[in-house]
């Protein structure tokens, strides 16, 4: 007898893992990811599009820029739009001064 695998022509024991097209959108342009990549489900995908946006913005950082418009946009294996990662899901920015000890 076949397994699942098998009979759904899957490399994995685990079935078929859909793939993800995580597109980035920040002040340099539209890089489209053309190859996308395997992760197990939506919630993993959307893991690794906040990491990538981390990344992109330690690059920008590192410049002395900040493109606090930056996307992600995942689409599923069949190129449909299923979510839009922002900036601000990947970072959590505050302003809170600390203050000087008095006395002395």
């Amino acid at each position: 007898m076949r397994s699942q695998a098998e009979r759904t022509n899957c490399p994995t024991r685990f079935g078929c893992v859909p793939r993800f097209y995580l597109h980035l959108c920040n002040g340099s342009g539209f890089t489209e990811d053309e190859e996308g990549q395997e992760f197990r489900d939506t919630e993993h995908a959307y893991r690794e599009a906040v990491r990538g946006l981390r990344d992109v913005m330690t690059g920008e950082l590192m410049r002395g820029e900040m493109n606090l418009g930056s996307f992600i946009e995942i689409e599923n294996e069949r190129h449909e739009l299923i979510r839009r990662v922002d900036f601000s899901e990947a970072v959590r920015v505050s302003n809170n001064r600390g203050q000087r000890p008095s006395g002395g």
